[in-house]
Formats: C-alpha cells, structure tokens, sequence
C-alpha cells in the first residue's frame, strides 16, 4: 500500500562548487517511508558530478558554467518526490589574478646578514604576498653593498667585498600597477 506522505525534498539548491575542487553533499528528503533511492530524471549534471542512488552529489566539476537538472527520489512503498536544481560551477581561480590580499612585504626583518666575501642569495619573491603576480624589484634608494647584484624578479645574490651597514629601499611593485617599499639594512661583516 502506498504510503499518503509525498516525499519533499529539503535541500533546494546546491552552492559552492568550483572546477577541480571536490564536491560532497547528501541530498535530504522527508516524507514517505524509508530507505530513499534517488535518480537524475531529467537535465544535465555539470561534467564530473554525479548523484548515486544513496543521494549525494559529488565529484570533482570539470567545466564552469550554469547547469540545471532534476533528481527524482523514491522511497520504499513506491511514493516519488522530485527537485529541480539550477547551478553554477565557478571557475578555478587564476593564481595569477587579481589577490583579495593587498601587495605587502610579508617578513619579520629587515635585516640582511653577510660577510666579506662569502657569497650571500636570497629571493625576495618568497617574501612578497598579495597584489596581482608576477612582482617585479628595484631598488628605489640606496644602494647595494659592493659585490652584490639584484635582478628585476627580486634575486639578490653576489659575494660582498666590503664590510659595512647600509641601508637600502626596495620597492616591491605588482601587475596590477600597486607598489611598496621596504627599508632593509644590508649588515656585512668582516670574514
């Protein structure tokens, strides 16, 4: 005998699905008489996804763009219920698009250690967040110990030839036209 409760679907929507990110949720019905079965009975499901007769939506979406099906549910004494779905699958964002983030310097010091003669390198990209990549450097006052050299992409490298403190700003600047200095004092002491 067929049960008088009609199933009702409580999900009504699905959010929150991105390209090459995984995606879980249980669909929820309520109604009828348990176990539930469900099946996409009309549509088409973003590529990558899939609903399997236990009611999730997974995957991994594969393509952006807006989509929209229906999943019909049964349940034991043959009462049917039935959900249409519109979505929308973001695009994976660009690594290297515009940051939520403002262009900043992210370091504790200012401080660059060395000595006479020992070949000294760091990379500035490692300490460069936010803005919109790639980040290019100069120096905006100052200037390098003797002996070391710095490239536009921020690799600060050379042996120093000259014991001393100085202190130089570089300016880090982005691709989206957004620029920040920093002060660093260059401390070379004697080997």
């Amino acid at each position: 005998m067929i049960n008088e409760s009609p199933l009702v679907f409580v999900t009504q929507s699905l959010d929150g699905l991105e390209v090459g990110e995984e995606y879980t949720v249980w669909l929820e019905v309520t109604g009828g008489t348990p176990s539930y079965s469900f099946a996409v009975s009309d549509g088409t499901l973003p590529p990558g996804v899939e609903v399997t007769p236990l009611g999730t939506v997974n995957g991994v979406p594969s393509e952006a763009g807006s989509f929209t099906f229906s999943v019909k549910a049964s349940d034991e004494a043959g009462n049917l219920g039935e959900q249409t779905f519109a979505v929308v699958v973001d695009p994976q964002p660009d690594p290297n698009g515009p940051s939520k983030w403002p262009l900043a310097w992210n370091n504790e010091t200012s401080a660059l250690s060395m000595a006479v003669g020992v070949p000294y390198e760091i990379n500035l990209q490692a300490i460069a967040t936010g803005g919109t990549p790639p980040y290019k450097f100069g120096v905006a006052s100052g200037s390098l110990p003797n002996g070391l050299d710095m490239t536009a992409e921020g690799n600060l490298s050379g042996s120093p030839t000259q014991a001393g403190d100085t202190i130089i700003v570089i300016t880090l600047s982005d691709s989206a036209g957004g620029n920040v200095d920093q002060s660093f004092t260059c401390m070379v002491q004697e080997e």
